[in-house]
């Protein structure tokens, strides 16, 4: 296996910094997770074990580095907007959700407020690669964290996409940065979320040529856009495995 296919943190101190230990155990993402959108409701120890044994029975496939955990976008829809419908609407409430939770435990600045709506930005079809959402509140998976997927533009990093790899979008990087906000902090390495196309274009056809990053600057969390055409070779893209 070469260093591409299963990196490790002694060798990716240029791409992480110090402060992060890797991905963090399955009970702690989902307690963490719980408080921040107090789904206290939605508790249920037995299902957070199942999904721990799951990860141990599967094991990692390649490229992975652990096990990422987010809330199903049913489940925040469900709490917080019943009465939203539309899968492309649904998922921009998810976005803009995690990211005010992002921004009331950190110090976050987000360039796009008010514009991240099913217009501008829309979801890449990982559907057919994330776990069955119905009945669900948790979502675990295999993931690698922006290693495997740095120095490429985002259109490159999507071309070089294992047949059973796929991009993370906002939501899911914001849900894991509330879980591991070391992942950044103090780090010069942004984050694509080539799982999301984006488009800054205003009051015209939307182009949808552009992708979305988290990046650290100035002692705080911030939220941009460029191309997806951008190459910066400090810039890395979270990805998650099917099992």
């Amino acid at each position: 296996m070469t260093k591409e296919e299963d990196p490790t943190k002694s060798e990716l101190g240029d791409c992480y910094p110090p402060e992060y230990c890797g991905l963090k155990p399955i009970t702690e993402q989902v307690r963490r997770l719980n408080e921040i959108f107090d789904l206290n409701s939605f508790w249920h120890v037995p299902v957070v074990e199942a999904m721990t044994a799951n990860a141990l029975r599967h094991g990692l496939p390649r490229g992975a580095e652990g096990w990422g955990v987010v809330p199903s976008i049913d489940a925040l829809m469900e709490k917080f907007f019943p009465n939203i419908r539309g899968a492309e609407v649904r998922y921009c409430y998810a976005v803009n959700l995690a990211l005010e939770m992002l921004a009331e435990e950190y110090s976050f600045y987000n360039y796009f407020r008010d514009r991240l709506i099913a217009e501008n930005l829309r979801r890449q079809d990982i559907s057919k690669f994330l776990p069955d959402q119905a009945g669900c509140v948790w979502l675990s998976f295999p993931m690698q964290f922006g290693a495997l997927r740095r120095g490429a533009s985002v259109w490159e990093a999507r071309k070089a996409l294992g047949e059973k790899e796929f991009g993370l979008g906002v939501f899911e990087t914001a849900c894991l940065l509330l879980t591991h906000p070391e992942r950044l902090m103090n780090s010069p390495c942004a984050i694509d979320c080539i799982g999301d196309e984006f488009s800054t274009t205003r009051n015209v056809e939307a182009d949808f040529g552009s992708a979305l990053s988290f990046g650290f600057s100035g002692g705080r969390l911030e939220l941009f856009a460029n191309p997806s055409s951008t190459y910066h070779p400090a810039y890395s893209a979270p990805t998650g495995f099917v099992i």
